[in-house]
């Protein structure tokens, strides 16, 4: 789906009217490399009275996607965000522009109007998802306040030399449109080399949508007649009353 683009189902027509790339949800813990996306799908038929607004989300975290679907009981729609976003969103990247700059710790730069990096220092025990930890590693993470328009969070790209050999691990925040790479070191100039590109949201939303869902708000109770029951209770009530009268003049 693309915004306010219109698609037809086989009872339903379904309009993308808004796409939000801070959804959170509160059952996962966030963090600033997380990427949460909800979307507003307007789903209409032929009728005027005929009209409900969906918000499926979808929440990329690590190397994990979480999906929320969202069920229109009363239509009998289900939808949801295809995690195959991410593929688009590795395209974005792909196509993305990159920018080179050099800075010093505590220095803050802005390669670009409204885009500043401040260097706040450096973490000798990286950890993330790209990076296994092996013998004789030498590794680091540079730990950079990125911000953008007023908005702030940490990046922590990765340089690492591994049997003589450099390699730099890139940090991306899908949330914040950026992916950094940390370069090189320059002991001379006591400068670090870097190198980022930023990148938007892609133009088109994958989701997946069915009709007809069963519906799943109510609950279902099984009744079974039984017409001798009344028999039961009367047995039952003679075994009490025999019990009491048995009591009764045994005590006397």
């Amino acid at each position: 789906l693309r915004l306010n683009d219109t698609v037809f189902g086989r009872k339903y027509f379904y309009v993308l009217k808004n796409v939000n790339t801070h959804f959170e949800n509160k059952e996962i813990e966030s963090s600033s490399d997380d990427l949460g996306v909800q979307i507003e799908v307007l789903a209409g038929g032929d009728s005027d009275s005929i009209r409900e607004t969906l918000k499926p989300g979808i929440i990329f975290k690590s190397n994990l996607a979480y999906k929320f679907p969202y069920n229109q009981e009363k239509l009998g729609i289900r939808i949801e965000v295809s995690d195959s976003l991410s593929s688009f969103l590795a395209d974005e990247i792909r196509k993305s522009r990159t920018k080179k700059f050099s800075i010093k710790e505590n220095e803050t730069i802005e390669p670009e109007p409204g885009v500043k990096f401040k260097l706040l220092g450096f973490n000798k025990n990286p950890k993330a998802i790209n990076y296994q930890p092996e013998d004789g590693d030498i590794a680091v993470a540079s730990i950079i306040e990125f911000s953008m328009n007023g908005i702030k969070s940490e990046l922590q790209p990765i340089y690492l030399i591994r049997n003589q050999h450099e390699m730099v691990l890139p940090c991306q925040s899908f949330a914040n449109g950026i992916s950094i790479r940390f370069n090189h070191i320059n002991p001379g100039s006591s400068t670090m080399d870097y190198e980022y590109s930023r990148f938007d949201m892609p133009q088109e939303i994958p989701v997946r949508i069915a009709e007809n869902v069963p519906r799943t708000d109510y609950i279902v109770m099984e009744i079974i007649e039984f017409p001798g029951i009344n028999l039961v209770w009367i047995g039952s009530l003679l075994m009490v009353f025999g019990l009491a009268y048995g009591s009764y003049k045994r005590s006397k």
